[in-house]
């Protein structure tokens, strides 16, 4: 959600522009998966549920632009880091505060490893070094809270760039009132 925020905000910035690009990137990758797929099909022998696949993501592309027409670009969508994004949509702190450490996370860096997926030996003789641990964390809301909030701030900055009013509970109050009914014994609608 981080980074669909951020990408949300820097695309609104220049919309035609970003978002063009945004979509470019997007059918070149869905291109280069095609080519992939069809390199490990067998010719005299092909799978017919890879070759129906293969001719689905095909025809999706060339609905939006033909294939063959169709670039494939191996750097980053928007040609900026995601701190330039956030620079320049002006969510900095948003980016310093919630996709860094959400990114290293996701991309198992060690800011994050280091402190949930390793432990230290207790052995003195082994110099305490760090071993591997997959510990069993308990159940936790916070994700989904936060992913919620997040997911608001989203549609708030999308309906405020695009003068959408929409008049119902956000996305965020939908689900904390449906957890509190949850949690409260009552039937969910």
């Amino acid at each position: 959600m981080a980074d669909v925020r951020i990408s949300l905000e820097w695309i609104l910035g220049v919309p035609q522009e970003r978002a063009q690009r945004y979509i470019e990137y997007g059918l070149g990758q869905m291109k280069l998966e095609v080519e992939h797929r069809k390199s490990v099909l067998d010719a005299d022998n092909p799978d017919p549920d890879q070759q129906f696949l293969i001719e689905y993501l095909q025809a999706w592309i060339d609905e939006q632009r033909f294939h063959f027409l169709t670039t494939v670009d191996l750097g980053s969508w928007s040609g900026i880091t995601t701190r330039a994004m956030a620079e320049e949509a002006g969510c900095l702190d948003f980016y310093n505060w919630v996709y860094t450490p959400f990114s290293a996370a996701t991309h198992a860096t060690w800011q994050h490893v280091g402190r949930f997926n390793v432990k230290t030996c207790t052995n003195p003789l082994h110099r305490y070094h760090r071993v591997p641990a997959d510990e069993d964390f308990s159940l936790d809301f916070t994700y989904p809270d936060l992913a919620a909030k997040y997911l608001a701030q989203t549609f708030e900055k999308f309906d405020a760039a695009t003068n959408v009013h929409i008049d119902l509970p956000s996305s965020a109050q939908t689900y904390y009132d449906a957890m509190t009914k949850e949690f409260a014994g009552e039937e969910s609608e």
